[in-house]
């Protein structure tokens, strides 16, 4: 998603745009994809020469958990923004970095834990090698786990440079007969998979849910009319409550785009930053006043505390019930229930996940 630094910079700033604060001087800094020494190169050129108060953006957990020793004698808060890929290991956060997400973690769990319930026997996990360099996959398995699952059958596809071609996904799903697929793919994988899947006459027949950048990807041929259900989950899959809403109106009359999930959480943290500013009356005190800060922004209550922002966030299940023609369309969407991040089963998949991956989920 090559927009994803844009969206988030036009969130931010208007967040700023509308708090009446004067003499704030924000300084963008391109960061590639986000590897290690890009971050670092980025935030030493802010800090050292800019003079940042503090540095903000979209670092991803792996690599804000490299930088650690990086920033610990900068004396300069750090706030991460990223979709939740990841989880923290809780006992390794420093009290300098403050985190706003979309704990893609929680609603992967969540979304798990449902389609178990709702189901019944073996998962099949379907990925690429990309998508499962992160939590999310493990996240749905232990969530069907705690429901019940007792087989999971994970299937990743080989790394073919060039090629998009998830055959070989379909073949395992005909010879494992599920009682569910899980996909978690992005981008023409996703839509190569999807269109397999249907021609292999799964659709319909095979119950199917898909991490919500899967579901974005297929979404215009869903409403097409395929008899099916298709569910996902996300913090922001209430998208007709967030577009109602009074930052979704001033993005649209300002940018004349709709607001993405980047935007959204540029937007949040402009807003949390802002109302620490405004509370605090030294550098020093900023700090504190940072991790008291919680917001009411388009998602529900925001805040940069670690174990709050991630309990507190809410998950949403999004399912479309499509008939045969565009008139039987249904859309439902409802409310989830997600583990705490202080959950057991989570935090040890955070101490046992470990990937080479560096930058943040969708940033190829």
């Amino acid at each position: 998603m090559p927009l994803m630094g844009k969206n988030f910079k036009k969130g931010f700033e208007l967040a700023f745009k509308n708090s009446n604060l004067s003499n704030i001087d924000i300084q963008p800094v391109f960061v590639n994809q986000g590897s290690k020494q890009d971050v670092q190169k980025a935030s030493e050129k802010l800090i050292l020469y800019d003079d940042a108060d503090f540095v903000c953006g979209i670092i991803s957990t792996r690599v804000s958990t490299l930088l650690i020793d990086f920033f610990k004698d900068k004396d300069v808060p750090v706030l991460i923004n990223n979709l939740g890929e990841n989880i923290f290991v809780k006992e390794e956060i420093p009290d300098y970095y403050y985190l706003n997400s979309a704990h893609l973690w929680k609603s992967q769990w969540a979304l798990g834990n449902w389609a178990q319930k709702e189901f019944g026997g073996d998962l099949s996990l379907c990925m690429t090698i990309y998508d499962a360099g992160y939590h999310m996959h493990e996240a749905f398995r232990l969530g069907s786990v705690a429901a019940g699952g007792e087989t999971a059958h994970v299937n990743v596809l080989r790394i073919q440079p060039g090629i998009v071609n998830t055959n070989s996904l379909i073949e395992h799903i005909s010879d494992q007969k599920p009682g569910h697929v899980h996909a978690v793919l992005c981008g023409k994988d996703a839509h190569d998979f999807w269109m397999r899947f249907k021609k292999a006459g799964f659709l319909g027949k095979i119950p199917l849910t898909v991490s919500p950048f899967f579901f974005e990807t297929i979404e215009e041929d869903i409403n097409n009319g395929v008899a099916a259900e298709v569910c996902t989950a996300s913090g922001w899959a209430n998208e007709e409550k967030i577009m109602e809403s009074s930052f979704a109106k001033s993005f649209t009359e300002e940018y004349e785009i709709n607001p993405c999930i980047f935007s959204i959480m540029g937007y949040e943290s402009g807003l949390l930053l802002v109302q620490a500013i405004k509370n605090a009356k030294t550098k020093n005190e900023l700090k504190s006043r940072l991790k008291e800060s919680k917001i009411q922004g388009p998602r529900g209550t925001v805040s940069y505390n670690f174990v709050d922002t991630g309990n507190r966030h809410e998950v949403y299940l999004k399912k479309y019930k499509i008939g045969q023609n565009d008139n039987n369309e249904k859309k439902d969407v409802q409310p989830l229930t997600g583990p705490a991040f202080e959950n057991k089963a989570v935090q040890n998949m955070a101490i046992k996940g470990v990937s080479g991956w560096q930058n943040p989920y969708l940033c190829i």
